[in-house]
């Protein structure tokens, strides 16, 4: 009788014991679960992750997955396990991941999962929390119509080698298009040239015309205006000798000019050079020095640019006998005689 209280006695506080060891394991182990977006569009995937904290010495058994969590949560794939040891702790984390889709609209309940805890020859079970995320339909459903994608196609990005032909397709254009405008660019200058290129009077004619229109204006005749009347007067001395001798008189100074003839001795005589000199010399004193010409220096310096145009002026070819008249001939030596008397 005392043998048997004994061994109930000895059972009893086994049992105690083991019940006291999964109490403590209990209160060690701990469930997580969510997902990663609590708002998706029908048909969109997420994650759904269980987290498990437990001591090292036990075993826990996960739930088992297969082709669905609930009957609106479709599995679409199954993460292996993951176990992380926890720093400074005799615990380790067990993670557990799916990839999940629903095809269900609205309120969606995934139901907790049971995990079971063995320790020795004893079981216990316990429970994660259930999970909750909302479906939106993202579109409206046209019952009249045929199957349809659930996400519009993914646009890949353009490579380089697909880009490549449209590249060198506007570098081509580009460069046809320089082509043409440079072209007819090319052939709106060589008209203009060919235009320039025209006939064009004698230098000496252009000389005496704009000299006649000096002398009818009278501009030395008021001593204010005397500055501009040698402006005039020197402008068309040097186009003159531009366009006859080529010399860039419109840009050189009266040195450069003189300097110019002085070098080439065959374009001017003795004399004609030295009236040019004193003709430009009197002209810059005015321009440039504010020297006061009086009438009879002005009128002179027109007279001595009469007399260099009509010095050096060339002259068109003389008719043949057979082509012309002598007579026309006498006509023209007696209207030079007559200008250089007016002169």
């Amino acid at each position: 009788m005392n043998r048997l209280k004994i061994n109930i006695l000895f059972a009893f506080l086994m049992a105690c014991s083991v019940i006291s060891a999964n109490e403590a394991h209990a209160q060690k182990l701990t469930v997580t679960a969510g997902v990663d977006s609590t708002n998706v569009v029908i048909g969109d995937q997420l994650k759904l992750r269980f987290e498990l904290k437990q001591p090292k010495d036990i075993e826990v058994i996960l739930p088992t997955f297969k082709d669905t969590v609930s009957s609106e949560v479709e599995v679409a794939e199954v993460h292996p396990i993951d176990t992380v040891e926890v720093e400074d702790s005799e615990l380790i984390k067990v993670i557990q991941e799916l990839t999940i889709q629903s095809f269900d609209t609205g309120l969606i309940t995934i139901p907790a999962q049971k995990f079971i805890v063995r320790v020795d020859t004893t079981e216990e079970s316990f429970e994660s929390k259930p999970i909750q995320f909302y479906v939106h339909a993202g579109f409206e459903l046209d019952m009249n119509m045929g199957p349809t994608d659930i996400k519009a196609p993914y646009k890949a990005p353009v490579n380089l080698a697909e880009a490549s032909p449209y590249i060198l397709g506007v570098i081509i254009l580009a460069a046809l298009a320089f082509f043409i405008f440079y072209y007819i660019n090319y052939l709106a200058r060589r008209k203009a040239n060919r235009e320039d290129e025209g006939p064009k009077e004698p230098a000496h004619i252009i000389a005496l015309r704009r000299l006649e229109t000096i002398k009818t204006e009278e501009g030395w005749q008021a001593e204010d205006e005397r500055k501009q009347y040698y402006i005039e007067l020197s402008d068309a001395v040097r186009e003159y000798i531009q366009n006859r001798f080529g010399v860039n008189a419109l840009e050189y100074t009266t040195i450069e000019i003189l300097e110019a003839f002085r070098e080439n001795r065959d374009l001017l005589e003795k004399k004609t050079n030295e009236q040019l000199k004193t003709l430009l010399e009197l002209s810059d004193l005015v321009k440039f020095a504010k020297y006061k010409a009086n009438e009879k220096e002005c009128e002179r310096s027109l007279n001595q640019a009469f007399i260099f145009v009509k010095d050096t002026m060339v002259l068109e070819a003389e008719p043949s006998p057979n082509e012309g008249d002598k007579s026309d001939d006498s006509t023209k030596s007696e209207e030079q005689e007559e200008t250089t008397s007016e002169a």
